[in-house]
């Protein structure tokens, strides 16, 4: 009876790793990101951030959207990881696509203002299709 006690013990922690998957990763993300914005520290943040965010914006996405558009991708989100000092350390897509992947390239390391706690977490919503 222990013997099968200790392998069930044994079979029930190789199955949790602990790690939580990319899609519930990013989605809890997502949520703290926009818990995070929401205050009134948050929404200072994003004034100051976003002059800066629509200074490069242009070149990532001139960089980056043919081969989401050529693929049949219009939109997209993401979540930004920003550490203490504005760094963007984690550019993270939903869905995750391969044809994306440039995205977390290009913003990666990117600077902005150093935010009012860290890791602070930024949710974007991409459209690559303009609408006039």
């Amino acid at each position: 009876m222990r013997a099968l006690v200790a392998g069930i013990i044994v079979v029930i922690a190789g199955c949790s790793s602990g790690r939580m998957p990319p899609a519930d990763r990013w989605h809890t993300l997502a949520a703290e990101g926009h818990r995070m914005t929401s205050t009134v520290e948050g929404m200072a943040w994003e004034r100051r951030m976003l002059p800066v965010h629509n200074g490069f914006w242009a070149d990532v996405i001139r960089t980056c959207a043919a081969e989401p558009m050529e693929a049949g991708i219009e939109s997209f989100q993401a979540v930004a990881v920003i550490d203490g000092s504005g760094i963007v350390k984690e550019y993270l897509i939903n869905p995750s696509a391969p044809h994306l992947a440039c995205f977390s390239r290009e913003m990666v390391g990117r600077q902005y203002p150093a935010p009012p706690s860290a890791p602070f977490y930024e949710v974007y919503t991409i459209s690559l299709v303009r609408r006039d």
